[in-house]
């Protein structure tokens, strides 16, 4: 779900409303450009399990270096955003800066504080990806289920990376 969180500030950026009678509101092309690029960045073929089709490709990696490395990209895109004036900005486009904002500081936190350490909370995590998402792809024919099987080690993948990841949580006294 947090991989939406971009995707639905896209939303609410391009859903503003015209307040000032028949001016037209113009949009600050930077902001609109920085949110496409963090919208693209954070997709990875896995986010199909959870939009009802079976993905295709090499999923993302939950390795430890692998997130330190995604830490990187979002204090680039972090800084980024903080260097767009709010002066240029309408009402609207401030709200979503400061959203988007608190979702890539969020992010960051997660590596900073070794939260990835703990892959899962109250409400899940890592393991039970696969039982919310079954139920909604789609087993009608041959190819959904070779589709199916054709993804299936990327999930192994998923789930020894995450055993490593709580491995070295356990290691380093980082436990839920």
């Amino acid at each position: 779900m947090k991989k939406l969180q971009p995707f639905l500030l896209l939303i609410l950026f391009s859903c503003q409303v015209n307040t000032d009678g028949n001016k037209t509101v113009k949009k600050n092309e930077s902001l609109a450009k920085l949110f496409d690029s963090i919208d693209k960045f954070g997709n990875a073929p896995e986010d199909s399990l959870y939009k009802g089709y079976h993905p295709h490709g090499k999923w993302s990696s939950d390795k430890y270096e692998s997130q330190l490395q995604r830490v990187d990209s979002l204090k680039k895109y972090l800084a980024a955003l903080e260097a767009i004036e709010d002066a240029s900005l309408s009402g609207q486009e401030k709200i979503s800066k400061e959203v988007m904002r608190i979702s890539l500081t969020d992010d960051i936190a997660l590596v900073k504080y070794n939260r990835m350490l703990v892959p899962f909370n109250a409400e899940g995590g890592f393991y039970n990806r696969l039982s919310y998402t079954l139920s909604n792809l789609p087993f009608k024919n041959a190819k959904n289920y070779y589709d199916y099987l054709a993804w299936l080690p990327n999930y192994e993948i998923a789930l020894q990376e995450n055993m490593a990841l709580m491995k070295q949580g356990i290691k380093e006294g980082v436990v839920a």
